[in-house]
């Protein structure tokens, strides 16, 4: 039942708030944990891959294409798998990250579009950058969830995430608190340390993150569903 009062405002049983979305998260991780690392394996399998490339002639270019193509729909198949175990389906295996991939063209083009808003407001004052990730960003949801074109994808991730974005803001800031965390070690040279905190947040922090920026669109969809129907 969602209360009209904002502070206390629930969806799935969590609050709509950072510490209810990353709450989530955990208790998704908790109980679908084998299910959740299955999933990230293959993303690991995939950045191994990219590693790897990097070694032969021109690799480096190679990945940089291959993450421009490739890696951004894998990223969008990736959040619709936590998206599906946030909504509680069964039976889920790895190969359901590819699903994306059939609705290639669509996907990629909401992907790059919105990599290059956010890398454009991010260069010119950062602020607008933040802005695009917080108003815009669950457009990667959207795409693969609605199958919407990608000026409607936007403007319906506009409107789900209105009045949301000082929740927003505290999310991901702690998403990259969260990431510098593991970079850290590589930064003052103790790469022994970096690879404990790299398996670490591969193996648990990224599919716990996973998880619940999944919970938080869907909470911020279904609070923009209520509403739609009580103006009916």
């Amino acid at each position: 039942m969602v209360d009209t009062e904002e502070g206390k405002r629930e969806s799935h049983g969590y609050p709509v708030s950072a510490d209810g979305w990353f709450s989530s998260g955990l208790d998704l991780f908790r109980t679908r944990r084998m299910t959740l690392i299955s999933g990230m394996a293959v993303i690991i399998a995939y950045s191994l891959f990219l590693l790897l490339i990097g070694y032969i002639p021109g690799g480096e270019t190679l990945g940089i294409i291959i993450q421009l193509t490739f890696g951004l729909v894998l990223t969008a198949g990736w959040l619709n798998f936590c998206l599906r175990l946030v909504r509680g389906e069964d039976g889920l295996t790895a190969r359901d990250i590819f699903r994306p991939f059939s609705d290639f063209q669509s996907v990629w083009l909401l992907s790059i579009s919105l990599s290059l808003i956010i890398a454009l407001g991010t260069f010119l004052f950062i602020i607008p950058g933040i802005y695009a990730i917080i108003r815009l960003g669950m457009s990667i949801f959207i795409v693969v969830d609605k199958k919407t074109p990608v000026a409607d994808t936007f403007r319906f991730s506009a409107r789900i995430t209105k009045g949301h974005e000082g929740k927003l803001l505290v999310y991901y800031g702690i998403l990259l608190g969260l990431y510098g965390l593991a970079v850290f070690p590589y930064l003052i040279n103790m790469a022994a340390l970096g690879a404990v905190t790299s398996s670490f947040f591969n193996f648990v922090i990224t599919p716990v993150l996973g998880v619940t920026y999944a919970s938080a669109y869907d909470s911020l969809l279904y609070l923009h569903e209520e509403r739609e129907s009580w103006e009916e």
